[in-house]
């Protein structure tokens, strides 16, 4: 199976744009919406810039 992909990113690289991209946005997306939980439930938390 990683042969054939290796074969494939080779000849077709565009194949693994749009996966890529989406685990990319999937990633960025977990850690903003980790951002605001802890800012809505930690009210007492400095999350402004650091000193």
């Amino acid at each position: 199976m990683l042969a054939d992909g290796a074969n494939t990113i080779t000849s077709a690289p565009w194949l693994f744009y749009f996966p890529a991209a989406m685990l990319t946005l999937l990633t960025v997306s977990i850690a903003l919406i980790g951002d605001g939980l802890r800012d809505a439930l930690d009210p007492t938390s400095h999350s402004g810039g650091r000193a």
